[in-house]
């Protein structure tokens, strides 16, 4: 329920891939729907692992490692969109 919970918060139903397509174009829209997928999972796994400590969920999400993550989400969609 709380994964579910925090998964539908962070993502707000924009995740959708017509929806981020329409926005960013064609590779853009997948590059995002790639990267707000992670930020989705990161968060969800972050409110379980902290109990709902959003003081420590938000440091997880902004953390170094967290948006190296993201940003490896995003190239590897777009790397393979493109081939």
């Amino acid at each position: 329920m709380v994964v579910r919970l925090a998964a539908a918060l962070a993502s707000a139903g924009l995740a959708t891939p017509a929806a981020m397509a329409a926005l960013f174009g064609e590779i853009g829209g997948v590059i995002a729907s790639a990267v707000t997928a992670s930020v989705a999972s990161q968060s969800a796994s972050s409110v379980v692992m902290h109990q709902v400590n959003l003081k420590q969920v938000t440091k997880d999400l902004t953390s170094s490692h967290a948006l190296k993550s993201y940003a490896i989400a995003g190239a590897s969609a777009g790397i393979i969109f493109k081939s």
